[in-house]
């Protein structure tokens, strides 16, 4: 999950340079919504 996240921190640098912000934001809202899932499934188990 943390290698995850990083990932998805240093492949946000490129949508920044290219100037999607909201298309970032959304995606790192979606990202951090499917993060939080899978945490609640795993605490759940």
């Amino acid at each position: 999950m943390l290698i995850h996240l990083i990932w998805g921190l240093e492949q946000s640098s490129s949508f920044w340079e290219n100037g999607r912000h909201e298309s970032l934001f959304f995606f790192l809202m979606l990202d951090l919504s499917a993060l939080s899932e899978t945490g609640f499934l795993f605490l759940g188990s």
